[in-house]
């Protein structure tokens, strides 16, 4: 695997080493995202497309994140949040990157764009300080 040399100091180091659950309909995973993540030393745990593969890979894998397709229906992705939350492990929702996918999108977007990625990685990744 040639693994691209990234900058400590930026949100894409965040990746290095980690195993992400993607649990999608088909279509959020490009195949320009795959390799991107991979590049960046990430081992990706599916695509799974349903909740029994997804809680499958739970119980059988070690997984660090996940990411999460907005177009999938609550009855297969809720008894999936619980199963994350239960394990507390960061999940996101995202639509998948494409041409038509706006730069000013509110949301996640699963892209091979270095901004998209460092988003996800952020939010994924980084404890923000509390008020507690």
């Amino acid at each position: 695997m040639d693994t691209m040399m990234i900058a400590d100091n930026t949100p894409l180091s965040l990746f290095m080493g980690i195993r992400l659950l993607l649990l999608e309909d088909g279509f959020l995973l490009s195949d320009q995202t795959e390799t991107r993540l991979t590049q960046l030393g990430t081992t990706l745990v599916g695509p799974v497309h349903d909740e029994q593969n997804a809680l499958a890979a739970l119980q059988t894998s070690v997984v660090h994140a996940a990411v999460l397709d907005v177009a999938l229906d609550t009855t297969v992705i809720l008894p999936v949040i619980t199963a994350l939350e239960q394990r507390r492990i960061p999940f996101l929702f995202a639509v998948a990157g494409s041409p038509g996918t706006q730069a000013d999108y509110p949301g996640f977007i699963l892209s091979p764009r270095d901004a998209d990625l460092q988003l996800i990685a952020s939010t994924l990744f980084l404890k923000l300080p509390t008020d507690h």
